[in-house]
């Protein structure tokens, strides 16, 4: 949460739902919500549940940065402050 109060993109934001493991068990309409994650296992599975909009955070020396992602519904950016907010609506 902290890391979204301390970016532009928190102006634009009506609710936030952080999660954990158990992020395909939220009772969310997927189609009306925005997605911000940096596991590609995670986006690839958001993006198959008909997300409004799948954005990648590709932190570079991270986890998960060399994990190669060709989906192009998957919107890529370096961080939160690096997101179009233009795209979000």
């Amino acid at each position: 949460m902290l890391k979204l109060l301390n970016c532009e993109i928190s102006v634009i934001i009506d609710n936030v739902l952080i999660t954990g493991l158990y992020k395909f068990e939220t009772n969310i309409n997927y189609s009306d919500s925005i997605f911000i994650d940096d596991n590609p296992r995670d986006l690839i599975g958001l993006c198959n549940n008909n997300a409004k909009k799948v954005i990648r955070i590709k932190r570079k020396n991270t986890k998960y940065s060399n994990c190669k992602l060709d989906n192009k519904d998957i919107l890529t950016y370096n961080s939160l402050n690096a997101i179009d907010l233009n795209i979000l609506d």
